[in-house]
């Protein structure tokens, strides 16, 4: 890379870590986020859509990470509940666009006995009956 190249993506790191307040923000990789910032971070309301595939996070944002809100899949459906780490966590709700819908939720894995510890793994989704909504 040239000299002026390296400064000048030095310079759009620094400017892209002040961000504060209301804006948007186009990702190499063709993901948009438009929302609140917060010394260069997601934090307050936003969307965050991932160009690959159209899907949406919207709600809430804390120093980058994403807290609850709903995750909309073009074209099938969305979740909207509570999220850890980038993956849903806890309690939350799948709706289908064909009218289903399922309430549950993300459990982590839990030990056997209380004197062992909880194995490692995703948290995996435990959900209620199935629900139809009817026109």
């Amino acid at each position: 890379q040239s000299c002026a190249l390296t400064a000048l993506t030095a310079i759009l790191s620094a400017l892209r870590l002040q961000m504060n307040g209301e804006g948007l923000y186009k990702y190499k990789k063709g993901d948009i986020y438009s929302g609140l910032f917060l010394d260069g971070l997601k934090h307050g309301q936003g969307t965050y859509e991932y160009g690959e595939d159209q899907s949406r996070l919207t709600g809430t944002w804390e120093k980058g990470n994403f807290l609850a809100g709903n995750w909309d899949f073009e074209g099938a459906g969305s979740y909207s509940g509570e999220f850890k780490g980038g993956k849903p966590s806890g309690k939350g709700k799948f709706t289908f666009i064909n009218g289903v819908s399922q309430e549950g939720e993300y459990a982590a894995p839990v030990a056997a006995d209380e004197e062992e510890e909880a194995p490692e793994g995703e948290p995996t989704w435990k959900g209620n009956s199935v629900y139809t909504s009817v026109s």
